[in-house]
C-alpha cells in the first residue's frame, strides 16, 4: 500500500510539474529608495495571556499609506505579536505589508521592536529598523531594510533602502 501511495503522489506531482509555466528569467537587481508616509486609522488589542500586557497579546491593524505631500497612495496592514515584557516597554515581532496604487506592488516588512507601554506606540522621532522580506508587482523580490520613524500620534514617515529583481518585460 505504501509503494502505491508514493507512486501515485509522485505521479500527480509530476504531471503538475510538466504542466506548470516556466517563471520569467531574472537578468538583474536594481537598487530602490522609498519614502512615504502612513496614517494608522484602526488597531486592535487581543489579549491572549494574562489579563493586560503579556507575551503572546497580538496587535493588529491598518491605516492609508500617502505620498510625502500627504495624498493617499495606497494601505498598510500589520499584525505583531508581544514577545518580551520590560517594565514601560514591550517587544513585538512585527509583520507589516504596505501595498500601492491598486495593491498589485507591494512590500513586506518584518522584525522584531520596541513598543511604550501603555500606549502601545512607538517612541515619538526614534526610527525602528525592519527587514523588507520580500515584494509583489515592481518590488518583485525585494530585499533591504526600512526606518519606521513616529513622528506624531498615529502618524509615521518610512525611509527604505532595497534591491528588487528586474524581469525582462520590467
Amino acid at each position: 500500500m505504501k509503494k502505491f501511495t508514493v507512486i501515485l503522489v509522485m505521479s500527480l506531482i509530476g504531471s503538475h510539474a510538466v504542466n506548470a509555466k516556466p517563471l520569467p528569467a531574472v537578468t538583474k537587481s536594481k537598487l530602490v529608495e522609498l519614502s512615504f508616509k502612513s496614517k494608522i486609522s484602526s488597531r486592535e488589542v487581543i489579549d491572549l495571556g494574562k489579563p493586560g500586557g503579556s507575551i503572546g497579546d497580538i496587535v493588529s491593524g491598518n491605516g492609508d499609506v500617502l505620498d510625502l505631500a500627504g495624498s493617499v497612495i495606497g494601505g498598510v496592514e500589520y499584525l505583531g505579536t508581544v514577545t518580551h515584557l520590560k517594565t514601560d516597554s514591550e517587544f513585538r515581532w512585527l509583520q507589516s505589508e504596505y501595498f500601492f496604487g491598486d495593491g498589485t506592488d507591494s512590500i513586506l516588512m518584518q522584525g522584531a521592536e520596541e513598543f511604550q507601554t501603555p500606549s502601545g506606540l512607538p517612541v515619538l522621532n526614534r526610527p525602528q529598523n525592519f527587514t523588507i522580506t520580500g515584494g509583489t508587482g515592481k518590488y518583485f523580490g525585494a530585499n533591504g531594510q526600512c526606518f519606521v520613524k513616529r513622528t506624531e500620534a498615529s502618524n509615521f514617515i518610512t525611509t527604505c533602502l532595497f534591491s528588487v529583481l528586474k524581469l525582462p518585460n520590467q
